[in-house]
């Protein structure tokens, strides 16, 4: 009942505002007056709006503490995102980090295949001396058999 009473006094208090021109800190006190629960006499004494006053104040000093938590749990959240960027910034490669350790990568593959060709190559020398080894053996091997066979030597050179 008091908070539909509060609620038309309101309303009241902003049409009386708007239709006779009374000021602005009437429709407050009017205003306040009804966010008490309290009836509302037309006439308020000194104390009534002393209290009224003092209720808003109060009201109005717990949402500012409210609203100081909440920007402190900000600040905090924003103290540890400053110190997570710090870390990230001091452990990131700068985009001439990156370059040099690409040029370091480019040097590092063309020795490798520089190396890589070299040893294809030392394989083909290899294996030409392979070639040229095994003709010379299968070339003394002949030879061999033939010495063999005039000396009647057989079954010992394989």
């Amino acid at each position: 009942m008091r908070n539909s009473l509060a609620k038309s006094l309101h309303r009241r208090a902003l049409t009386a505002s708007s239709i006779h021109g009374t000021g602005y800190e009437e429709v407050l006190l009017y205003s306040l007056l009804a966010s008490m629960k309290k009836p509302v006499t037309e006439k308020a004494s000194l104390e009534d709006v002393l209290f009224a006053i003092n209720h808003f104040s109060t009201s109005v000093d717990q949402r500012f503490e409210g609203m100081d938590q909440r920007f402190n749990k900000i600040d905090q959240r924003f103290e540890k995102i400053d110190v997570e960027l710090f870390s990230i910034r001091t452990h990131m490669a700068t985009k001439q980090d990156i370059l040099d350790v690409r040029s370091d990568l480019e040097h590092i593959k063309d020795e490798t295949i520089r190396s890589i060709d070299g040893f294809g190559v030392l394989c083909q020398k290899f294996d030409m001396e392979l070639l040229a080894l095994r003709s010379r053996f299968m070339r003394m091997e002949d030879f061999m058999r033939k010495v063999a066979e005039r000396l009647s030597m057989q079954g010992e050179i394989v």
